[in-house]
């Protein structure tokens, strides 16, 4: 779902004074507890990985390793997770490597489908060949695991790889293969460099949309001018209207594809119409501030609210001053919508206004205020994001992961309110949050609470760790 969209169904929601504010947990709801102490399905504590010694982390990687291929389901994943973290240990890393090259000998698709999944969770140089040769094999399955443990590599010797998966998938079978196609493009872009650019261009001749505007996408992001004839080439033989809409949004700078950008705003056709917002939001483009406002009265439902959003990022004063003025009434009709849509595009002016509603923000507002902050990616909104911390709810999703915008500042905060919480569920609360700001700080932070608060913190180090060790900051 877009960003924008994902904001106009809460605003919407709110709108109708019937919020229902989903919790998608990134941790196991509850895990099992022993003694205070947070376990995993494996039976053994979540970060049993930081309490053994060497010998002893050597020993469980082995046992792991033996077992990560044959165990009943419920514990696979488990088991590839503690050897993701054992891999903190650069001992354990070289055992890793010594059974994949067995493994890889043995020929054997479940051990080989195994260690696939392993070089997804952790980055390391040692697990750059390996993907390599995923990549290139005949199997359909471990090529989609080599995508997925390349999009953690993040390597460029595996470009060319990446060029054959797509290719391949493509000859195979187009329907079942889009994701992963769609993926190793993505991935491509990710890496960069003169050596993705065939990647790119063998995704804009893909027959799957979806492919080929990942890879306009990637040509723009990356701002390829040597690849800019393929998109125009691509923009004026595609008959998809999305695919079409990202190509122009890429040829922005050419007077054709400008025109077909902005005949794309015309509401009649609203997904057309919201597309094209939702990508010179990012991509600003002269001339597009004059059409929001011609089509502005032709809008309705969310391309309307889309429109409204448009004009004040572009700096329409006019919009600014009617959103600003319904943000600052407290329950006016239009207060809800006029704060996500200041925060949302990033209206600094606004901020005053802002920080007073969040200040008496409801577990029903804080949502679309949070989310439109942190869309807005504007470390200038993070008194706001303080404020929303406050406000009484269980999971960030309720305050739109607004901290998302300034973390590392916002951590003293976060530990504060940690440590005055009154009840566990706020604990969790800010320990996901503490959580997410990333850095070693943070970690830090809840290590020093694990002696009180084991079973609320060793979860989100947990995940901490795993998400460190996918970035290669293990």
């Amino acid at each position: 779902m877009h960003p924008l969209r994902y904001l106009l169904v809460v605003v919407a929601a709110v709108a109708a004074a019937w919020v229902s504010v989903v919790a998608l947990r990134r941790e196991p709801p509850a895990p099992p507890q022993d003694g205070g102490v947070a376990l995993t399905p494996t039976g053994r504590s979540a970060l049993v990985y930081l309490d053994l010694d060497a010998e002893g982390r050597l020993a469980l990687a082995r046992e792991n390793l033996g077992r990560m291929a044959s165990d009943v389901a419920q514990r696979l994943g488990e088991l590839k997770n503690e050897i993701a973290l054992l891999c903190l240990d650069p001992k354990v890393v070289d055992l890793v490597a010594g059974e994949w090259r067995i493994a890889e000998a043995s020929g054997n698709f479940y051990a080989i489908s195994a260690f696939a999944d392993l070089f997804a969770l952790v980055r390391h140089p040692s697990f750059v060949e390996p993907t390599a040769f995923l990549l290139r094999s005949d199997d359909k399955v471990l090529r989609a695991k080599g995508v997925q443990a390349a999009e953690t590599q993040l390597a460029a010797p595996l470009l060319p790889g990446l060029l054959f998966a797509l290719e391949k998938g493509r000859e195979e079978n187009q329907d079942q293969t889009i994701l992963t196609r769609a993926l190793a493009v993505r991935t491509a872009a990710r890496i960069g460099g003169a050596l993705a650019a065939p990647v790119f261009q063998a995704a804009l001749v893909d027959p799957a949309p979806e492919v080929a505007v990942a890879a306009v996408d990637a040509i723009d992001e990356l701002e390829l001018a040597a690849a800019l004839p393929d998109v125009r080439a691509f923009f004026r033989r595609t008959k998809d209207v999305r695919s079409k809409i990202h190509a122009a949004v890429a040829l922005r700078r050419e007077p054709e594809a400008r025109e077909h950008l902005f005949a794309s705003l015309d509401p009649r056709d609203p997904g057309a119409a919201f597309e094209a917002t939702s990508l010179l939001l990012k991509r600003r483009t002269p001339g597009a501030l004059e059409r929001f406002r011609e089509l502005l009265p032709q809008a309705t439902g969310d391309v309307h609210r889309a429109f409204k959003t448009a004009l004040v990022a572009y700096g329409d004063e006019e919009a600014r001053a009617t959103l600003r003025a319904a943000a600052d009434r407290p329950g006016d009709p239009g207060e809800v919508e006029a704060l996500g849509i200041l925060a949302q595009a990033g209206d600094v002016g606004a901020l005053d206004i802002l920080l007073r509603a969040a200040a008496r923000a409801t577990p029903h507002t804080a949502p679309v205020l949070g989310a439109g902050v942190r869309e807005s990616g504007r470390r200038e909104f993070a008194p706001v994001a303080a404020k929303l911390l406050e406000v009484p709810v269980k999971h960030p999703e309720q305050i739109g992961n607004c901290t998302q915008v300034a973390g590392p500042e916002l951590l003293p905060r976060m530990v504060e309110l940690f440590d005055a919480a009154k009840d566990d569920d706020r604990r969790r609360f800010f320990a996901i949050l503490i959580k997410d700001v990333g850095t070693d700080a943070a970690r830090e932070a809840l290590l020093a609470r694990r002696a009180r608060w084991a079973r609320i913190v060793d979860w989100p180090i947990r995940l901490f760790d795993l998400e460190r060790l996918r970035r290669g900051a293990g």
